[in-house]
């Protein structure tokens, strides 16, 4: 290794390390602000009823309330026929697509993904109600975007009648998925269903203005405390807990690998200049 290329390791080597130091202190700065959120919702909730809905003494508090929702509609999806009282229904149409990347050894290697796409007559879609409601409480869609779209909805439903493309019905597949039949020119095209059920809420909300908003940390990011499901408060907190924990570890090992690529790169050139005793 020559001079220069022992200094343009040393220097790259250096940088990684600082990029991976000032990822981990953002991770763990994230995440000390969430657990201070989490502290102080501990401290300060009031648990309202439901059926009580909106009181204005509760503005500007963090409120616990869980419930049986309630839908202003049932949801419908005209492809599949399907009908359900849910809070979401999402349904998707993809395809499969080859990726192509050349390797450190410029080598080509491919590999296959699923992309949403759109055909004539045929395409996903969201549906949500109006809506949605746990006793007097609105819950509002940034709420429940939090939710996410829910679980599978396997083809083999009885509820479901298969997506047409090019006039034919595509297949059941033991994955839950719809598939085109193989012999279209189109390629592989799957479709697929999610939705969560409008049954419970369980959820830890700010109350402003006489409605229930996000919960944001000190940085500004919003934490997730909201639940499909009959859950007392103690719970949700843990739940968030929980998630906060994985993304930390998560984080913090994603920024490890430059960290590790910076710290050989710095010692590199002496190990490789070192002579045997």
């Amino acid at each position: 290794m020559t001079r220069g290329q022992a200094i343009g390791s040393m220097v790259l080597g250096a940088l990684l390390l600082g990029l991976a130091a000032y990822g981990g202190w953002w991770v763990v700065g994230k995440n000390q602000s969430v657990d201070a959120t989490l502290a102080a919702i501990e401290a300060s909730h009031v648990v309202v009823s439901p059926e009580l809905g909106i009181e204005d003494a509760n503005d500007g508090r963090y409120v616990f309330l869980s419930g049986r929702v309630t839908a202003s509609e049932w949801l419908r999806d005209e492809v599949t026929g399907l009908e359900l009282e849910a809070l979401v229904l999402k349904t998707s149409l993809e395809h499969e697509v080859a990726v192509r990347e050349t390797t450190a050894d410029n080598k080509t290697r491919t590999s296959y993904e699923w992309q949403t796409t759109i055909r004539p007559g045929l395409e996903g879609d969201l549906h949500r109600p109006e809506i949605v409601q746990v006793g007097g409480y609105v819950i509002s869609s940034d709420l429940l975007d939090d939710l996410g779209f829910g679980d599978p909805i396997p083809c083999s439903d009885s509820r479901l009648r298969a997506p047409v493309f090019e006039e034919r019905p595509m297949g059941c597949a033991e994955d839950g998925y719809f598939y085109a039949p193989e012999d279209v020119e189109d390629g592989e095209l799957r479709f697929g269903l999610t939705a969560i059920p409008a049954t419970h809420l369980s959820l830890v909300a700010l109350q402003q203005d006489g409605e229930l908003t996000q919960v944001a940390n000190a940085d500004g990011y919003y934490v997730r405390l909201i639940e499909s499901e009959r859950l007392d408060f103690a719970d949700v907190l843990a739940l968030a807990t929980e998630r906060r924990t994985s993304q930390k570890h998560l984080g913090l090992g994603f920024v490890a690998i430059p960290g590790a690529l910076g710290l050989y790169l710095l010692i590199a050139p002496y190990w490789r200049t070192r002579k045997p005793a």
